[in-house]
């Protein structure tokens, strides 16, 4: 239900922004772009809460596994798909990507067995996959956009299903600030990334 008043929400917002520059004067665009600001925060909201929702009915579940490991976190199967949609789009190799094991440690690390997916949490996790790197800048840059990009949608999302057309969007804005992101991850600046995502994610 909440992911389609967030379809609403978008479809109208996108609609109403396309209008702006052809049809209302310059006092009036200014007021209507802070009204499609508010329009973008709502949304953002509105993920929020589908996120804790969800959490929130699963937060009686075990934090470990029958074997004694600590259980991963509900979203990491997700994330993993999207990561391996997003090496795809970008023609990485396989290779130059963090295996499996890494990945989900470093999600439960920073979101914990089931904490919510949040900037703060999409920030740990990055610097987490990109410690390290040694393939040199390209190679770096691509797993940053790929990383980036994957965590992008799926805080974007509200429940960890990420569609093709929100993927797509996310890498394509991560690829766009890589220099950004690189930045970032160099200095390891976790809150300079939580930024990047807190102002991008309304807008994939």
């Amino acid at each position: 239900m909440l992911r389609g008043l967030r379809g609403v929400l978008k479809e109208g917002r996108d609609r109403f922004a396309r209008e702006i520059s052809d049809r209302l004067p310059t006092p009036a665009s200014v007021a209507a772009r802070a009204l499609l600001h508010g329009v973008d925060q709502m949304a953002h909201d509105i993920d929020r809460l589908a996120v804790n929702i969800s959490h929130g009915l699963r937060s009686t579940s075990p934090t470990k596994d029958d074997a004694g490991r600590p259980r991963a976190h509900p979203l990491a199967d997700a994330f993993m798909g999207t990561l391996a949609a997003a090496r795809r789009q970008r023609a990485l190799p396989d290779a130059a990507m963090p295996d499996e094991a890494v990945v989900r440690t470093a999600f439960a690390v920073a979101c914990g067995p089931d904490g919510p997916f949040e900037p703060d949490g999409a920030a740990s996790l990055t610097l987490a996959l990109l410690a390290g790197g040694e393939g040199g800048d390209a190679a770096d840059r691509g797993r940053a956009v790929v990383i980036f990009g994957a965590a992008l949608s799926l805080l974007a999302s509200c429940d960890g299903e990420t569609s093709a057309s929100i993927l797509r969007s996310a890498v394509d804005l991560s690829a766009a600030l890589s220099d950004d992101i690189l930045g970032a991850c160099k200095s390891d600046d976790g809150a300079a990334l939580a930024d990047l995502y807190r102002k991008y994610r309304a807008h994939v």
